[in-house]
């Protein structure tokens, strides 16, 4: 998708992450393959877009990433434990230089100062 992008339009500008996958039982009910499918598509997903656009996003000089999250993570459930653990991690910013690059840029901003683009 990334290629077609890049082939029909030469740049990309934003990139939104909004795929999810929903398995309803909780912790102690959750097989295991049901557990991995549902990370793969939503945490894996999320990091395999953003690894897939990032130079193109980079490219463009002035892009913007949303990675859609749930409800669930902020008020919780007693079923869907895989759902909520992977919106856990994007919302965290659980993928790959998220937390370094949040960090710096809120304290850049704490002094004062500029804050970094997410993917500079």
């Amino acid at each position: 998708m990334i290629g077609l992008v890049h082939e029909r339009f030469g740049t990309q500008n934003v990139l939104v992450n909004l795929a999810g996958i929903v398995d309803w039982p909780g912790i102690e009910d959750t097989a295991e393959d049901a557990w991995d499918r549902v990370i793969d598509v939503n945490q894996k997903g999320t990091w395999l877009g953003r690894k897939a656009a990032m130079p193109l996003l980079r490219a463009s000089g002035n892009a913007s990433m949303i990675n859609t999250s749930s409800v669930l993570v902020l008020v919780g459930s007693g079923s869907a434990a895989a759902y909520q653990a992977s919106k856990g991690a994007v919302r965290a910013g659980v993928l790959p230089g998220c937390a370094e690059r949040r960090w710096r840029a809120a304290h850049a901003w704490h002094r004062g100062g500029e804050a970094e683009m997410p993917w500079s």
